[in-house]
């Protein structure tokens, strides 16, 4: 399970971080390195741990999103899961749509070089069930254009719109859709894959 915008720091949130692991499971946090909020957490069986490796960023220098990549390797195949955070574009954090897609392309790029099956989801902030916004058809067809399908079709946040996102190739014979379940007390519900 992934989590995103968790405000979990490097250190004194130890109590926090066992009070969301259920048992038998293992969280790993990547809080953001500076300032407050942000931050992506994993939660996963413990018995995978050997299986898994955590990468909390690529080659390239993105300040627009915050991202995780988790693999999970069996004797057959890889599953590469890349966690996005984009935190909304405000003045005080002087992050804008058009940082985000000069970046994106490079994190496609990157997906792309990989073998195996590739999973991107996280939060987007993008509004994708409204046909008429143009940052998110501009999104919708960068997708497009790396041969990804977004798969989530029903809304994410409280006010009944899609910005949690599930992207995959076609190509991985995945083809499913995500479920959204509202069991969560978030202004997000929890994406299922």
């Amino acid at each position: 399970m992934f989590v995103v915008e968790t405000w979990l720091k490097a250190r004194g949130d130890e109590a926090a971080c066992a009070d969301l692991t259920p048992s038998g499971y293992a969280l790993k946090s990547f809080p953001r390195p500076a300032g407050r909020g942000g931050g992506i957490a994993v939660i996963f069986r413990d018995n995978l741990t050997p299986h898994l490796t955590f990468t909390s960023s690529f080659k390239f220098e993105h300040s627009s999103f915050e991202l995780v990549q988790v693999s999970l390797t069996s004797a057959r195949s890889v599953v590469h899961f890349m966690c996005v955070y984009r935190p909304w574009p405000t003045s005080k954090n002087k992050l804008t749509e058009v940082m985000f897609f000069d970046q994106m392309p490079e994190l496609l790029d990157q997906c792309n070089l990989l073998h195996g099956h590739v999973c991107l989801l996280g939060d987007f902030n993008f509004h994708v069930d409204c046909p008429q916004d143009r940052s998110a058809r501009k999104l919708l067809d960068l997708l497009s254009t790396y041969s990804l399908r977004q798969t989530v079709e029903e809304p994410t946040h409280k006010h009944g719109h899609t910005l949690d996102l599930v992207i995959e190739r076609p190509s991985d014979g995945i083809h499913r859709l995500s479920e959204v379940t509202r069991a969560l007390e978030s202004d997000h519900f929890c994406v299922l894959i």
